[in-house]
């Protein structure tokens, strides 16, 4: 599985050479798109 791995990527992988910047910013870019969102509170009926 390794070969066909290694065809699938395009190439020899390092995993030295992972950039950590572009990572932690995905990882951030998610926790925010994930987060949950407030939500309006629900309206009062007005009893006359």
């Amino acid at each position: 599985e390794h070969g066909q791995m290694l065809e699938w990527y395009g190439g020899q992988f390092d995993p030295d050479e992972a950039e950590i910047g572009r990572i932690l910013d995905n990882f951030e870019h998610l926790a925010k798109k994930w987060a949950p969102k407030p939500r309006k509170p629900k309206a009062v009926p007005k009893h006359l």
